[in-house]
């Protein structure tokens, strides 16, 4: 299945709305195909990183404290290094912290950027044109 841009999906979304008559619409998918780009892509990593079952799991875990990633693999009963895969892609997304102490890491949920994500929602939620680039 070819992947679709935001973009390019919205200005389809826009001429079938000219082609229907629908104009009180065109204004506002015009100024959603002006959304900003970059912050977009920022949540949209997060999102996709924590819509994996065991990630999920290990954020829900790390909540509690910071865990070592041995003591992480017994909890889950996976193997550490498809942990480690996992735990890399949670990290690059910003929402886990690490630490290293000796020849141990350790990993806690980056609370901060879940707040982030949650006021993303929240402003998703509550709707209006916040996310509208300028110009």
């Amino acid at each position: 299945m070819k992947k679709i841009r935001l973009k390019d999906a919205l200005t389809r979304i826009q001429i079938a709305c000219k082609d229907l008559l629908l104009d009180r619409y065109v204004d506002e998918l015009d100024m959603a195909v002006r959304y900003d780009e970059e912050e977009f892509k920022k949540y949209l990593k997060s999102l996709q990183a924590m819509s994996n079952e065991l990630r999920l799991l290990v954020l829900m875990i790390t909540s509690l404290r910071e865990f070592p990633v041995c003591i992480l693999s017994s909890m889950l009963r996976k193997d550490q290094t498809l942990l480690s895969h996992h735990l890399k892609i949670l990290r690059e997304a910003g929402l886990l912290k690490e630490s290293v102490e000796g020849r141990f890491r350790f990993y806690q949920v980056n609370k901060e950027k879940i707040d982030e994500i949650i006021q993303f929602l929240e402003r998703i939620k509550e709707s209006g044109n916040w996310w509208i680039r300028e110009g």
